[in-house]
């Protein structure tokens, strides 16, 4: 793989922390390049200090390697596809792995649709079982959990109503563009809801290719103290932005997490959660109630 101007599709990846998964991301898409130097591959590295950066370029100089300060998981994408080359672009999380040739498949879907957006594959664990590759937009519900189980078994994605999950997404350079690229206030969590619910508002097509497959060692790449409160703070934005029912869903996990605080009393982290939950839930109750006063 090499930097030219022949470049179609641009794979861009955004590194925290994570070499031992990048690594084994991008020896996977060596191996299964099937597109030579049509392919090339970006890989933003956001690790504090940039960290991990001189041996991501020792092990693998035919990368582009942008280092930049950890803005968030959207924020790093839309830095990485302002810097790649490509028509198409593939935002792959550094847990993956590459199980089959799909670049030219990728290359030949956008063309064959003018109105294809987005695509995603199907996810699996390592192991080789089923994970989770889609899922719908408003997960509010009594139902949705055991109709989204019976849909993923059969590979039946409904496209108006569901989004493609984040950890390999498909996207046409156009429309990304079009869309303003990722919402960069969301840190972590919920973009491809986002993105996915833009890029319909625009008549993009999104859609789910159950033919080919990728293994997502799922959550390895998100360790910290501060994911449940990114993935708080970005439901909430997403909510507002979609007219939902913030309140009642942060009632809801906040029933969750009492459940899980009776089944496992001496677990801090359900203690951590239940006070971001509370403060969450008490300043967007104090927002809503400004919001009223001033209307």
């Amino acid at each position: 793989m090499t930097q030219s101007t022949s470049v179609r599709l641009s794979v861009v990846i955004v590194n925290f922390f994570s070499l031992p998964d990048l690594r084994g991301c991008l020896q996977s898409i060596k191996r299964h390049n099937d597109i030579g130097d049509a392919l090339e591959v970006v890989v933003v590295e956001q690790s504090d200090g940039a960290a991990e950066a001189p041996q991501i370029c020792r092990e693998f100089p035919w990368v582009k390697l942008i280092v930049r300060p950890n803005r968030g998981f959207g924020a790093g994408n839309n830095a990485g596809a302002q810097n790649a080359s490509g028509e198409i672009l593939l935002f792959l999380n550094p847990d993956t792995l590459l199980v089959q040739p799909v670049f030219k498949q990728a290359l030949w879907r956008f063309q064959s649709d003018a109105n294809l957006g987005l695509f995603g594959l199907r996810l699996q664990t390592r192991d080789g079982t089923r994970a989770q590759s889609f899922y719908f937009l408003n997960p509010l519900g009594i139902f949705r959990g055991r109709i989204w189980r019976l849909l993923d078994r059969f590979d039946i994605f409904l496209s108006s109503s569901m989004y493609i999950t984040g950890a390999d997404l498909f996207v046409r350079r156009t429309a990304f563009e079009t869309v303003g690229g990722f919402d960069e206030r969301m840190f972590l969590y919920h973009e491809e809801a986002d993105l996915c619910s833009r890029l319909r508002q625009h008549h993009f097509q999104i859609a789910y290719v159950p033919e080919f497959r990728l293994t997502h060692l799922e959550g390895t790449s998100t360790k910290s103290d501060k994911v449940f409160k990114y993935r708080v703070d970005s439901y909430v934005l997403l909510a507002e932005k979609m007219g939902w029912n913030v309140r009642r869903q942060l009632k809801k996990w906040g029933r969750q997490l009492f459940v899980r605080s009776v089944l496992h009393p001496n677990d801090p982290t359900v203690n951590k959660e239940q006070m971001i939950l509370r403060d969450r839930l008490r300043m967007y109750e104090e927002q809503s109630i400004k919001a009223r006063e001033m209307s």
